[in-house]
């Protein structure tokens, strides 16, 4: 995270340039995905919008790969990104229409082991379920299982994973309180197949049939911070 600039032949390079860093948060405010996102597999143009709602990733919900046991780990649809540091804290905030129906969404740590935090939308009985998931060896199949923390009535959630040294991974949201309460186990951070880790974002479709508009949810920003 912290090395001296090289000098070149062409002159001082650490003269001649400003600090700088790869792009992690994003503001969803350019119009364009930030070159940091990365798609599970080749990107579909009915996944997401930046115009429905200026200044907002709407993220629209797609079936998984395996229905029956809900493992993500072949759904194309995850927007993720690079892990970008040995430690850091990655903070999302998200909307969740009340017309939504059985969609599953959240924050994730993904690899062939993957967790998430987030919601469950069950359209049958109208409840809102904040829960911690997880699946492991998610490449040769594995059922996801999802544990619930609460009943919610908020549209909006902010969620947190903060990460240490050695992959290890703390999942959180923020309470009535405005504190950030824990949930779930110590998640251990894996590489994936041919890749490391990664961090982002899902929206799953959950229930039967066609899946309608309504079922999206709007990403108001993803903010990575260095921890304290």
């Amino acid at each position: 995270s912290v090395h001296r600039k090289p000098k070149m032949d062409i002159g001082d390079l650490a003269a001649a340039f400003s600090p700088t860093a790869p792009p992690t948060s994003d503001e969803f405010d350019q119009g364009r995905l930030g070159r940091q996102w990365q798609w599970n597999a080749n990107p579909g143009e009915a996944w997401y919008s930046l115009g429905e709602r200026s200044g907002y990733l709407r993220l629209y919900a797609q079936q998984a790969s395996d229905p029956d046991s809900q493992n993500l780990w072949l759904t194309p649809s995850l927007l993720l990104q690079k892990l970008p540091a040995p430690n850091f804290i990655a903070e999302v905030t998200f909307d969740i229409p009340q017309r939504a129906g059985d969609i599953s969404t959240g924050l994730m740590m993904f690899g062939e082991d993957y967790a998430w935090i987030g919601l469950k939308r069950d359209q049958a009985t109208g409840k809102t379920l904040l829960g911690y998931a997880s699946c492991f060896n998610a490449r040769t199949g594995c059922k996801e299982d999802f544990n619930v923390e609460k009943e919610i009535d908020s549209n909006t959630l902010k969620l947190r994973v903060t990460v240490a040294d050695g992959g290890g991974a703390v999942f959180s949201y923020l309470d009535d309180n405005g504190r950030f309460k824990a949930m779930g186990e110590l998640f251990q951070a894996k590489p994936g197949r041919w890749v490391g880790a990664k961090v982002g974002l899902f929206a799953r479709f959950d229930g039967e049939g066609p899946v309608g508009k309504g079922n999206h949810i709007d990403v108001d920003s993803v903010r990575f911070y260095r921890p304290q």
